[in-house]
């Protein structure tokens, strides 16, 4: 599955079958068709002139009202003469007007960038999870909201990611011994609590109830490490 910000184009730098990658014929047309979950198709032809593929984001519009569109997508095009067709999974997804970076949510955490890749995490994800839970409030109103919506993404993906961690710590098999002695000292129980606590606070902000939970407001910059203290 592809993920593409609304508005962006699509950049392909070759186009894979079965696991064979292939380079479009230059001065070849490229025809690409995108089918919705309600089975409506987009065409698009594009032109190759070399380099990189680019399909413009008019391909794979958002839909009105709509936070996500599915694609599924096939690339027809001629390599070495011969006709071929690539296919895509692809997610349009809405921009959004967040602060919460992929990084904050390893600070939180207190893990390094090969222990939670950027690929295991998905923050749109998240933000659909949150305003499940939050319907009726405008996540984004004002500057405050933001910044709370913002926090609130990163708390759900951080928690999200624990249970990842977690598993990874049971299946020993599947890390490095530094990584293992890396985690393995981690308090899952105690950072799991933490976490659903604020995340349940400033939630309750939102919907204007009482929790008794003094808030903290995350400062990612300042978080304290889980490892090192520091």
């Amino acid at each position: 599955m592809i993920r593409l910000v609304s508005g962006t184009p699509l950049i392909l730098s070759e186009l894979e079958i079965r696991g064979y990658t292939y380079t479009p014929d230059q001065g070849s047309d490229l025809t690409v068709n995108a089918t919705d979950v309600y089975g409506a198709t987009i065409s698009t032809v594009i032109s190759y002139s070399g380099g990189d593929i680019i399909i413009p984001p008019e391909a794979f519009p958002l839909a009105v009202g709509k936070p996500v569109t599915f694609y599924s997508t096939t690339i027809s095009f001629t390599a070495n003469g011969d006709t071929l067709t690539s296919q895509l999974k692809i997610r349009t997804e809405a921009s959004l007007p967040i602060f919460t970076s992929l990084q904050d949510v390893r600070d939180l955490l207190g893990v390094n960038e090969m222990e939670v890749p950027d690929e295991s995490m998905d923050l749109f994800r998240s933000y659909l999870d949150v305003r499940a839970e939050i319907p009726i409030v405008d996540l984004f109103a004002d500057d405050e909201a933001v910044m709370k919506t913002s926090q609130l993404i990163a708390y759900r993906e951080a928690l999200t990611q624990l249970k990842s961690l977690g598993l990874k710590v049971l299946q020993k098999r599947q890390i490095d011994d530094h990584t293992y002695s890396r985690l393995s000292s981690i308090d899952f129980k105690a950072l799991k609590e933490n976490l659903e606590a604020s995340y349940g606070a400033l939630k309750a902000e939102f919907l204007g109830e009482e929790t008794g939970v003094q808030l903290d407001l995350v400062t990612f910059a300042d978080r304290t490490d889980p490892f090192t203290g520091s």
